[in-house]
Protein backbone atom coordinates (compact mmCIF):
# COMPACT_ATOMS: atom_id res chain seq x y z
CA UNK A 1 0.00 0.00 0.00
CA UNK A 2 1.11 3.53 -0.96
CA UNK A 3 0.32 6.23 1.88
CA UNK A 4 0.60 9.83 0.91
CA UNK A 5 0.74 11.70 4.58
CA UNK A 6 -0.39 15.63 4.46
CA UNK A 7 0.78 17.43 7.39
CA UNK A 8 3.95 14.91 7.74
CA UNK A 9 6.58 17.43 9.05
CA UNK A 10 4.53 18.36 11.90
CA UNK A 11 3.83 16.31 15.38
CA UNK A 12 2.06 13.02 14.61
CA UNK A 13 3.43 13.04 11.07
CA UNK A 14 6.55 11.39 12.23
CA UNK A 15 5.22 8.65 14.41
CA UNK A 16 2.63 7.75 11.72
CA UNK A 17 5.07 7.04 8.65
CA UNK A 18 6.99 4.62 10.96
CA UNK A 19 3.93 2.91 12.08
CA UNK A 20 2.98 2.44 8.26
CA UNK A 21 6.47 1.60 7.65
CA UNK A 22 6.08 -1.22 10.44
CA UNK A 23 2.85 -2.43 8.78
CA UNK A 24 4.58 -2.79 5.47
CA UNK A 25 3.70 0.51 3.51
CA UNK A 26 5.40 3.08 1.54
CA UNK A 27 4.83 6.17 3.04
CA UNK A 28 5.61 9.79 1.04
CA UNK A 29 5.08 13.25 2.69
CA UNK A 30 3.78 16.05 1.83
CA UNK A 31 4.21 19.45 3.39
CA UNK A 32 5.58 23.30 2.92
CA UNK A 33 8.70 22.24 3.43
CA UNK A 34 11.74 19.88 2.11
CA UNK A 35 13.98 20.72 5.39
CA UNK A 36 11.48 19.05 7.25
CA UNK A 37 11.67 15.61 8.48
CA UNK A 38 9.84 13.33 6.52
CA UNK A 39 8.80 15.71 3.33
CA UNK A 40 9.44 14.22 -0.11
CA UNK A 41 6.91 16.44 -1.97
CA UNK A 42 6.40 20.09 -1.27
CA UNK A 43 2.58 21.14 -1.28
CA UNK A 44 0.77 23.62 0.17
CA UNK A 45 -2.75 22.18 0.84
CA UNK A 46 -5.02 25.03 0.48
CA UNK A 47 -3.40 25.20 -3.10
CA UNK A 48 -5.63 23.34 -4.75
CA UNK A 49 -4.05 22.99 -7.98
CA UNK A 50 -0.92 22.01 -6.24
CA UNK A 51 -2.32 19.36 -4.40
CA UNK A 52 -4.27 17.80 -7.13
CA UNK A 53 -0.71 17.64 -8.75
CA UNK A 54 1.32 16.10 -5.80
CA UNK A 55 -2.24 13.77 -5.86
CA UNK A 56 -2.03 12.99 -9.66
CA UNK A 57 1.95 12.06 -9.28
CA UNK A 58 1.83 9.70 -5.89
CA UNK A 59 -1.22 7.79 -6.81
CA UNK A 60 -1.84 6.82 -3.90
CA UNK A 61 -3.74 3.61 -2.28
CA UNK A 62 -4.44 6.10 0.82
CA UNK A 63 -4.32 9.69 1.97
CA UNK A 64 -4.32 10.37 5.60
CA UNK A 65 -4.76 14.16 5.76
CA UNK A 66 -3.39 15.02 8.88
CA UNK A 67 -1.86 18.52 7.89
CA UNK A 68 -4.02 21.64 9.78
CA UNK A 69 -3.63 24.29 12.69
CA UNK A 70 -3.89 22.48 15.44
CA UNK A 71 -3.47 24.71 18.37
CA UNK A 72 -6.61 26.53 19.28
CA UNK A 73 -4.60 29.74 20.17
CA UNK A 74 -3.41 30.14 16.92
CA UNK A 75 -7.33 29.51 15.67
CA UNK A 76 -8.31 32.06 17.55
CA UNK A 77 -5.62 34.56 16.96
CA UNK A 78 -6.64 34.29 13.43
CA UNK A 79 -10.08 32.35 11.75
CA UNK A 80 -9.90 33.61 8.80
CA UNK A 81 -6.30 31.64 8.16
CA UNK A 82 -7.30 28.68 10.56
CA UNK A 83 -10.28 28.05 7.97
CA UNK A 84 -8.25 28.44 5.05
CA UNK A 85 -6.18 25.89 6.20
CA UNK A 86 -8.47 23.48 8.09
CA UNK A 87 -11.44 23.59 5.95
CA UNK A 88 -10.10 24.74 2.60
CA UNK A 89 -7.11 22.14 3.13
CA UNK A 90 -9.50 19.49 3.06
CA UNK A 91 -11.74 20.51 0.30
CA UNK A 92 -8.24 20.24 -1.95
CA UNK A 93 -7.34 17.27 -0.42
CA UNK A 94 -10.62 15.37 -1.20
CA UNK A 95 -10.87 17.19 -4.65
CA UNK A 96 -7.56 16.10 -5.56
CA UNK A 97 -8.52 12.90 -4.56
CA UNK A 98 -11.45 12.54 -6.66
CA UNK A 99 -9.73 14.12 -9.55
CA UNK A 100 -7.13 11.34 -9.46
CA UNK A 101 -9.96 8.56 -10.78
CA UNK A 102 -8.22 5.91 -8.85
CA UNK A 103 -9.62 3.77 -5.71
CA UNK A 104 -8.15 5.97 -2.98
CA UNK A 105 -9.06 5.55 0.83
CA UNK A 106 -8.95 9.33 2.69
CA UNK A 107 -8.65 9.19 6.64
CA UNK A 108 -9.50 12.72 7.67
CA UNK A 109 -8.36 13.61 10.90
CA UNK A 110 -10.34 15.90 12.71
CA UNK A 111 -10.75 16.48 16.49
CA UNK A 112 -12.62 15.40 19.39
CA UNK A 113 -12.84 19.37 20.13
CA UNK A 114 -15.96 19.52 17.41
CA UNK A 115 -18.08 18.07 20.30
CA UNK A 116 -17.69 21.14 22.44
CA UNK A 117 -20.36 22.62 24.31
CA UNK A 118 -22.35 19.18 23.61
CA UNK A 119 -19.52 17.84 25.39
CA UNK A 120 -21.14 16.34 29.08
CA UNK A 121 -19.46 14.87 32.16
CA UNK A 122 -18.42 11.53 30.57
CA UNK A 123 -17.43 9.60 27.59
CA UNK A 124 -19.08 10.88 24.57
CA UNK A 125 -19.45 8.37 21.48
CA UNK A 126 -19.68 9.56 17.83
CA UNK A 127 -24.02 9.83 18.12
CA UNK A 128 -23.65 12.73 20.10
CA UNK A 129 -23.86 15.97 17.67
CA UNK A 130 -20.92 18.30 17.51
CA UNK A 131 -21.08 21.88 19.24
CA UNK A 132 -17.99 23.80 18.74
CA UNK A 133 -17.48 26.14 21.10
CA UNK A 134 -14.30 27.46 19.56
CA UNK A 135 -12.57 28.33 15.99
CA UNK A 136 -10.53 25.40 16.10
CA UNK A 137 -13.30 23.35 16.54
CA UNK A 138 -15.71 24.97 14.19
CA UNK A 139 -12.78 24.59 11.28
CA UNK A 140 -12.33 20.71 11.79
CA UNK A 141 -15.96 20.47 11.96
CA UNK A 142 -16.19 22.00 8.74
CA UNK A 143 -13.65 19.96 7.18
CA UNK A 144 -15.55 16.93 8.59
CA UNK A 145 -18.84 17.80 6.54
CA UNK A 146 -16.79 18.96 3.33
CA UNK A 147 -15.16 15.25 3.18
CA UNK A 148 -18.55 13.53 4.01
CA UNK A 149 -20.56 15.45 0.89
CA UNK A 150 -18.00 14.45 -0.82
CA UNK A 151 -18.68 10.11 -0.14
CA UNK A 152 -22.04 10.94 -2.23
CA UNK A 153 -19.42 11.95 -5.00
CA UNK A 154 -18.03 8.13 -4.82
CA UNK A 155 -14.99 9.49 -2.40
CA UNK A 156 -13.86 6.51 -0.08
CA UNK A 157 -13.92 8.60 3.24
CA UNK A 158 -13.52 7.89 7.19
CA UNK A 159 -12.67 10.73 10.11
CA UNK A 160 -10.98 10.31 13.05
CA UNK A 161 -11.90 12.23 16.03
CA UNK A 162 -8.69 12.33 18.33
CA UNK A 163 -8.65 13.09 21.59
CA UNK A 164 -5.59 15.15 23.52
CA UNK A 165 -2.54 12.93 22.70
CA UNK A 166 1.29 13.53 23.83
CA UNK A 167 4.68 12.53 22.83
CA UNK A 168 7.78 13.90 22.02
CA UNK A 169 8.54 16.21 18.95
CA UNK A 170 4.85 17.85 20.49
CA UNK A 171 5.86 21.78 20.49
CA UNK A 172 5.39 23.82 23.92
CA UNK A 173 2.18 25.80 21.97
CA UNK A 174 0.88 23.11 24.03
CA UNK A 175 0.02 22.44 27.94
CA UNK A 176 1.77 19.56 28.65
CA UNK A 177 4.98 20.43 26.52
CA UNK A 178 5.02 23.78 27.75
CA UNK A 179 5.11 22.41 31.58
CA UNK A 180 7.86 19.88 30.67
CA UNK A 181 9.78 23.22 28.74
CA UNK A 182 9.85 24.99 32.31
CA UNK A 183 10.87 22.11 34.10
CA UNK A 184 13.78 21.29 32.09
CA UNK A 185 15.03 25.07 32.21
CA UNK A 186 16.08 24.06 36.02
CA UNK A 187 18.58 21.19 36.80
CA UNK A 188 16.90 18.20 38.42
CA UNK A 189 16.70 19.21 41.97
CA UNK A 190 16.20 22.79 41.65
CA UNK A 191 13.14 24.74 41.94
CA UNK A 192 11.15 26.10 39.11
CA UNK A 193 7.66 28.80 39.13
CA UNK A 194 5.51 26.92 36.51
CA UNK A 195 3.10 29.56 34.86
CA UNK A 196 -0.11 27.62 34.22
CA UNK A 197 -3.35 27.99 32.68
CA UNK A 198 -6.59 26.01 33.82
CA UNK A 199 -5.62 23.25 35.59
CA UNK A 200 -9.24 21.82 36.53
CA UNK A 201 -9.88 20.67 32.80
CA UNK A 202 -10.53 17.29 32.36
CA UNK A 203 -9.09 16.22 29.02
CA UNK A 204 -8.72 12.69 27.05
CA UNK A 205 -4.91 11.82 26.92
CA UNK A 206 -3.15 9.47 24.86
CA UNK A 207 0.05 8.38 23.90
CA UNK A 208 0.79 10.03 20.56
CA UNK A 209 2.07 6.21 19.25
CA UNK A 210 -1.64 4.82 20.09
CA UNK A 211 -3.77 7.51 17.98
CA UNK A 212 -1.21 6.66 15.25
CA UNK A 213 -1.65 2.96 15.43
CA UNK A 214 -5.39 4.02 15.38
CA UNK A 215 -5.08 5.47 12.30
CA UNK A 216 -3.24 2.71 10.51
CA UNK A 217 -6.15 0.05 11.77
CA UNK A 218 -8.55 2.48 10.65
CA UNK A 219 -6.96 2.23 7.16
CA UNK A 220 -7.43 -1.64 6.74
CA UNK A 221 -10.51 -1.75 8.58
CA UNK A 222 -12.89 1.12 8.69
CA UNK A 223 -16.13 1.44 7.44
CA UNK A 224 -15.85 4.11 4.66
CA UNK A 225 -18.12 7.37 5.60
CA UNK A 226 -18.07 6.44 9.25
CA UNK A 227 -16.58 8.50 12.16
CA UNK A 228 -14.76 7.21 14.83
CA UNK A 229 -13.02 8.30 18.24
CA UNK A 230 -9.81 8.11 19.15
CA UNK A 231 -8.37 8.48 22.76
CA UNK A 232 -8.21 6.12 26.39
CA UNK A 233 -11.75 6.90 27.17
CA UNK A 234 -10.16 7.95 30.38
CA UNK A 235 -10.71 11.21 31.50
CA UNK A 236 -8.09 13.31 33.69
CA UNK A 237 -7.54 16.98 35.22
CA UNK A 238 -4.75 19.32 33.41
CA UNK A 239 -3.38 19.19 37.65
CA UNK A 240 -3.06 15.58 37.96
CA UNK A 241 -1.13 15.42 34.40
CA UNK A 242 0.79 17.96 35.81
CA UNK A 243 1.78 16.31 39.09
CA UNK A 244 2.70 12.72 37.31
CA UNK A 245 5.16 14.96 34.86
CA UNK A 246 6.62 16.87 38.31
CA UNK A 247 6.62 13.77 40.04
CA UNK A 248 9.21 12.31 37.38
CA UNK A 249 11.08 15.44 37.09
CA UNK A 250 13.05 15.79 40.28
CA UNK A 251 12.19 19.27 40.93
CA UNK A 252 10.76 21.55 43.84
CA UNK A 253 7.60 23.10 42.10
CA UNK A 254 5.77 25.98 42.90
CA UNK A 255 2.98 27.00 40.67
CA UNK A 256 1.72 30.31 39.54
CA UNK A 257 -1.42 31.12 37.10
CA UNK A 258 -0.35 32.63 34.38
CA UNK A 259 -4.00 35.08 33.21
CA UNK A 260 -2.68 35.30 29.32
CA UNK A 261 -2.66 31.01 29.51
CA UNK A 262 -6.41 31.06 30.35
CA UNK A 263 -8.80 30.27 27.54
CA UNK A 264 -11.78 32.99 27.23
CA UNK A 265 -14.26 29.98 26.35
CA UNK A 266 -12.82 26.49 27.84
CA UNK A 267 -14.76 23.06 27.45
CA UNK A 268 -15.02 22.02 31.22
CA UNK A 269 -14.65 17.86 30.23
CA UNK A 270 -13.85 15.96 27.12
CA UNK A 271 -13.89 12.43 27.05
CA UNK A 272 -14.09 9.88 24.10
CA UNK A 273 -16.36 6.58 24.22
CA UNK A 274 -13.82 4.94 22.04
CA UNK A 275 -15.81 1.42 22.03
CA UNK A 276 -16.56 1.93 18.27
CA UNK A 277 -12.53 1.84 17.38
CA UNK A 278 -12.14 -1.19 20.01
CA UNK A 279 -14.34 -3.28 17.66
CA UNK A 280 -12.27 -2.85 14.90
CA UNK A 281 -9.71 -4.90 17.34
CA UNK A 282 -8.04 -1.62 19.29
CA UNK A 283 -6.93 -1.52 22.54
CA UNK A 284 -3.59 0.83 24.33
CA UNK A 285 -0.61 -0.32 24.43
CA UNK A 286 1.25 2.89 26.11
CA UNK A 287 1.22 5.05 29.24
CA UNK A 288 0.57 8.30 29.40
CA UNK A 289 3.09 8.20 32.07
CA UNK A 290 5.42 6.84 29.67
CA UNK A 291 4.25 9.72 27.11
CA UNK A 292 5.35 12.20 29.88
CA UNK A 293 8.75 11.04 30.58
CA UNK A 294 9.77 10.96 26.80
CA UNK A 295 8.81 14.84 26.58
CA UNK A 296 10.32 15.58 29.71
CA UNK A 297 13.77 13.62 28.58
CA UNK A 298 13.05 15.71 24.67
CA UNK A 299 12.95 19.03 26.80
CA UNK A 300 15.60 17.99 29.18
CA UNK A 301 18.05 17.44 26.20
CA UNK A 302 17.33 20.11 24.46
CA UNK A 303 17.99 22.51 27.28
CA UNK A 304 21.71 20.98 27.92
Amino acid sequence: MRVLVTGAGGFVGPHLRRALQAAGAEVLGLGLHLHEGGIDIVADVTDATATAAAVAKVKPDAVVHLAGLSSVAECSKDPMRAFQINASGALSVVQAVLAAKSPCRVLLVSSGEVYGAAAGTGPMNEQVLPDPMNVYGATKRAGEIIALQHRHQGLDVMIARPFNHIGPGQTPTFVLPSFAQQLAAVHRGGKVTLEVGNLSAVRDFSHVQDIVDSYVLMLSKGKAGEIYNLGSGVGRTIESMLQLLVAQSGREVTVKVDPKRLRPVEIPTLIGDVQKLKALGWAPSRTVESALGEILEEMESRAR
